[in-house]
């Protein structure tokens, strides 16, 4: 029973945060996505920073100006918000999620990803990447279709996650591909 609820809750994170190419108003991490309220942890995350393009939203590079994080034990699930917003130029935001395992409990180290939407609920890691006028809503969201999750640990007793993809870009007006790659930099540490 307990398995089948990680997966149904996984299912719902997985369709929930797959390619929806409409205006969505994003919320906490742990407001309906399948957490346990009963082991369900707000994160402490620290030095969140994003880099590269978003759909329409192209280049941006700095600090994060918001950085969130829940992690569920009971269903060792774990989901960490990156947003940079540019005043003038919109948000841009990275959703790192993992299911089966919590953030703290995977290894150090390189870790590979590829979304394949016929393996639902199969993977790991899952990354969105997204777009939008504000960090309360984004017109652009779509799957990484690859990239890695980099854990390390630091002197200081802090955990570091470096987070890279790469998405192919589709034409807005057609949804066909347009060839090219959009390539997207994250960090934070816990």
């Amino acid at each position: 029973m307990k398995n089948n609820l990680r997966h149904a809750a996984t299912a719902a994170l997985v369709i929930a945060s797959t390619g929806c190419l409409q205006e969505r108003t994003y919320v906490d991490p742990t407001a309906n996505l399948g957490f346990s309220p009963e082991t369900a942890s707000n994160m402490t995350l620290r030095d969140g920073a994003l880099r590269g393009d978003f759909g329409a939203r192209r280049g941006f590079d700095g600090v994060a100006t918001n950085l969130q994080g829940s992690d569920d034990p009971q269903f060792r699930m774990t989901t960490v918000n990156i947003v940079r917003e540019e005043a003038g130029r919109g948000a841009a935001m990275v959703i790192v999620s993992t299911s089966g395992r919590t953030l703290d409990e995977l290894e150090l180290g390189e870790h590979v990803f590829r979304y394949d939407e016929t393996g639902l609920g199969d993977d790991e890691i899952f990354v969105n990447v997204c777009g939008g006028q504000d960090a309360s809503a984004f017109d652009y969201d779509a799957p990484a279709a690859n990239g890695s999750l980099t854990i390390e640990d630091t002197p200081e007793g802090l955990r570091t996650v470096a987070v890279h993809t790469e998405t192919p870009t589709v034409d807005p007006a057609t949804g066909a591909p347009t060839g090219a790659i959009e390539i997207t930099d994250s960090s934070f540490a816990r």
